[in-house]
């Protein structure tokens, strides 16, 4: 070996180990940075935080594999906003034209990939060019794998109304416990087979009696197969699907305005195990993806059982009931209570389709079909603004085609869709770096109002793509490589009618972000954000009129990391609400301090954090991203006045056994009562507890 080889060898086995030695905290910081940066996200959709958290979770334990990853799996890096799917391309690219990497560390050397990006994706990396070694047979597969099992419970102290006797024979109350009770269960062998199971009792659901003697009010179990002939991936259980951009099957993470503003382009695997809590928003059957080069064909048949509320129409005159119709289906999973249990698993759902895909360089071309049924006929009360929601009908079938281009360092998309009753929407975008210090996101969307899909997960003001056209342009901009610049405006129009407005309207979205990184101890950034959406006044006129409501909010961030083992976090924020039926402006406030302590050669952990909050009125809340227990996530909304801390630690009683345990509590100064009906607390303090314990082997 030549002297510079050997040099060169050194400094991998260095960088190698010095890897290994922080990947705990890198991994922890990325996650939490990524978790952090898509806490506004959640305002228009809670589930996405819950994909969110699963998504990384899942890509911390099951690194790709620099050198046998596809495209679609660097797609999950762009989907949680570590990387652009330019970057995500030219790792391919680069791979594809000069042959495995040796090392990580030859990512210097890809085009469009900066130090702060390599840092940033290291974790869920990793090289192994044995990985072909693996053997494929039931003795390996079964016995050689990976396995983890977790266990979380939790509650709220204080006793709620629908804890406590009921006041009148004819009060609802709920029928369990307040403990939630969560377990989970994965298995993995090299990524090319899996299993696993998830179990959920929420807060005020029986448990193993009553109206749940089976146990848990939630169960979900998949296993899945990846291979590298004809049958590249297959599932069996519950799944979620995606393809093109979202207009269709849209169901994971991605694709949507947020602080990442060049995250707006879908893509990646098309089929994944559902390893969430929610109970609507999965498929349960099977589905492959067929290998037929150049083509890849999906197929996927799901059947279940969902919740819904039923009326059934009675003769007037012979008393005799007749068909039953769907007046609303049921979405947030719970049954705590006998109305919320008589709409559990009220109607069945079949759904089926396919997906074909053709891939040829630099160009992909794909189109879909789907078809879905319900057992009953959707019948819900019609106003005049829903009036072509889907509805009075109990199928619907859809189709769509989609492309990808990319020409030298633009990126083209986009997808074309239609439903059976002949609405039709469409989304086209374009991904373009400008130099190696700026890249330019657009975005143009027009959805017809009669446009109908029941899976969607799509850009724009709501994930359901209907009645809405918009133009969404973003700039990413790196002025040095401490300071970078994110900036996004969207404008969008509703044509028609929609739930508070009586008139069609429009709307505009703007959002800055300045990020300031000396160095890797300090982070800074300055941000702000101002939306403005017209609704109905507010005023009881005989005549409805339009008027602006505008949200806007400035927030400033500091991350510090202080010594090895201490990390400190500060931030304040302002929110402002405003419209023309207010005398003032609604106003709100928050300041927390973060205590951040991890050390490599101690096993506990530690998080701790006290806020102070002023808030005038819902209009003008403001979301807060909060550390939790392994597999949870906590982003409460904050109005009124008051205080809130919490402590979170984790402790590693062995290389195979980790526990967790979580302590928060908000206290109010300027209210007696908190929350409304069952959830109600006679009192100013609202706390809660998380315990958690993680078993792998």
């Amino acid at each position: 070996m030549s002297k510079s080889g050997f040099l060169v060898f050194i400094l991998l086995v260095c960088c190698t180990v010095l890897v290994y030695a922080q990947q705990t905290d890198v991994v922890d910081d990325a996650k939490e940075n990524l978790l952090q940066m898509q806490q506004d996200i959640t305002e228009n959709n809670e589930n996405d935080l819950e994909l969110l958290e699963d998504a990384i979770n899942y890509l911390q334990d099951h690194q790709l594999e620099l050198n046998r990853s596809t495209r679609e799996d660097f797609q999950q890096l762009v989907d949680l906003g570590i990387i652009t799917e330019l970057q995500a391309r030219s790792i391919s690219e680069y791979r594809e034209s000069l042959g495995d990497f040796i090392s990580i560390y030859e990512l210097q050397a890809v085009p469009y990939l900066s130090i702060d990006d390599i840092y940033r994706i290291l974790p869920f990396l990793r090289i192994n060019n044995n990985i072909d070694q693996y053997q494929l047979n039931p003795r390996f597969v079964l016995t050689k794998g990976n396995w983890m099992m977790l266990t979380r419970v939790q509650q709220i102290l204080e006793k709620q109304k629908g804890y406590l006797p009921p006041e009148t024979p004819a009060s609802s109350r709920y029928l369990g416990s307040q403990q939630g009770i969560y377990n989970r269960f994965r298995y993995n062998y090299a990524n090319r087979f899996g299993y696993g199971a998830t179990m959920q009792k929420d807060p005020g659901e029986e448990f193993f009696r009553g109206t749940q003697s089976k146990g848990f009010d939630f169960y979900s179990a998949h296993a899945y197969y990846r291979g590298k002939r004809f049958v590249k991936y297959a599932v069996i259980g519950d799944y979620q699907l995606r393809t093109g951009q979202g207009l269709l099957l849209g169901n994971g993470i991605g694709g949507r305005k947020s602080p990442y503003v060049l995250m707006v382009k879908k893509g990646g695997q098309t089929i994944r195990p559902y390893t969430s809590v929610n109970e609507f928003l999965f498929f349960r059957g099977g589905a492959a993806t067929l290998n037929l080069r150049p083509f890849e064909l999906t197929v996927f048949y799901s059947q279940k059982k969902i919740d819904a509320n039923l009326e059934s129409v009675t003769d007037t005159i012979t008393d005799e009931t007749g068909n039953t119709f769907i007046t609303s289906f049921g979405g947030d999973g719970f049954h705590r209570t006998l109305n919320e249990v008589a709409q559990k698993h009220a109607i069945n759902q079949t759904t089926y389709g396919g997906h074909l895909e053709y891939k040829y360089k630099k160009l992909a071309l794909g189109a879909t079909a789907l078809h879905t049924s319900f057992s009953a006929v959707l019948n819900r009360r019609e106003y005049v603004y829903n009036q072509f929601q889907f509805n009075n009908a109990d199928r619907l079938s859809n189709a769509s085609v989609d492309y990808t281009y990319q020409l030298r360092n633009m990126l083209f998309f986009g997808e074309v869709a239609m439903s059976s009753n002949g609405g039709k929407a469409t989304l086209n975008g374009l991904l373009m770096s400008l130099s190696q210090k700026a890249d330019l996101a657009l975005v143009y969307r027009n959805y017809d109002r009669n446009f109908q899909s029941l899976y969607p997960n799509a850009f724009g003001e709501s994930v359901r793509p209907e009645n809405e056209k918009g133009l969404y342009v973003a700039l990413s901009i790196r002025i040095k490589p401490t300071l970078i610049l994110d900036l996004y405006s969207d404008w969008y129009r509703i044509p028609w009618l929609a739930f508070q407005l009586d008139a069609p309207s429009v709307g505009t979205d703007y959002f800055s972000r300045l990020t300031y990184r000396p160095n890797k101890r300090l982070e800074l950034y300055a941000q702000y954000r101002s939306e403005t959406k017209q609704r109905n006044s507010s005023f009881t006129n005989k005549l409805d009129y339009l008027i602006n409501n505008t949200r806007s909010g400035l927030r400033l961030n500091m991350t510090y990391k202080a010594s090895k083992s201490f990390t400190l976090r500060a931030r304040a924020e302002w929110s402002s609400f405003n419209n023309q039926d207010l005398d003032k402006p609604q106003r709100g406030f928050i300041v927390y301090q973060d205590v951040i302590y991890k050390q490599m050669a101690v096993p506990i952990s530690f998080t701790f954090r006290y806020l102070l909050f002023n808030v005038d009125d819902f209009n003008a809340r403001i979301y807060v991203y909060e550390n939790d227990v392994l597999y949870a996530y906590s982003i409460p909304a904050f109005q009124n006045r008051g205080s809130r801390y919490y402590f979170v630690a984790r402790y590693t009683l062995s290389r195979n056994l980790d526990v967790y345990a979580r302590y928060a509590q908000t206290l109010f100064d300027n209210v007696s009562i908190i929350g409304s009906g069952l959830e109600e607390i006679n009192g100013n303090s609202r706390s809660e507890i998380k315990l958690s314990v993680r078993l792998k082997f």
